[in-house]
């Protein structure tokens, strides 16, 4: 059976391939970034933002993404600051660091696309590239129409999701409960 062609799917599979690709260039160059991790940087911002933020964004759980943001605080890419509405909160934000290797990153993936526009021709790729900013204006007007008064819904993760977001249990479902003892 022949799939029915979906831009959006044409446009998720070549945003893989090119994240793949700007991955191994960034290791080449001696970098430890994972797939992962990438996945955060569009909500990582300057004046930082909450780890709830980004997990609501992502539609996972902030214990979920904790490990990531551990592992880019380690790199000094990243840092964990004092929320100015809440000083309970922490913000994550790019240090210099960070912001000299999301240049460097940018650098790489402008390559890639000099190389890629080589094989597919300019004209086409700025084309594609003028597409994707109207469509992403017009998800914005769409996302913003869509949102449900009051407090956001998350989307339910699919059973392999959530089962990599759960707390494991510390014994097996089969074994019986301990029994406790009652005094008086």
């Amino acid at each position: 059976m022949e799939l029915p062609r979906s831009t959006f799917e044409l446009l998720f599979r070549a945003a893989r391939l090119v994240n793949e690709a700007a991955i191994a260039r960034v290791r080449v160059a001696g970098g430890t970034l994972r797939e992962a991790h990438t996945q955060l940087f569009p909500h990582i911002t300057r004046e930082g933002v909450r780890l709830t933020a980004i997990a609501e964004k992502l539609g996972v759980t902030k214990q979920a993404i904790g490990p990531l943001v551990d592992d880019l605080e380690r790199e000094g890419v990243v840092e964990r600051v004092d929320d100015p509405e809440d000083a309970r909160a922490k913000r994550i934000r790019w240090t210099a660091k960070g912001e000299r290797a999301l240049v460097l990153g940018l650098g790489l993936l402008a390559d890639l696309e000099r190389e890629l526009a080589e094989k597919v021709g300019t004209t086409r790729l700025a084309e594609l590239a003028d597409t994707c900013e109207r469509l992403i204006a017009a998800l914005d007007s769409v996302s913003a129409e869509a949102l449900p008064p009051g407090p956001a819904v998350r989307p339910a993760l699919s059973p392999a999701a959530s089962a990599r977001t759960r707390p494991r249990a510390t014994r097996p479902a089969s074994s019986p409960r301990p029994r406790t003892s009652r005094r008086a």
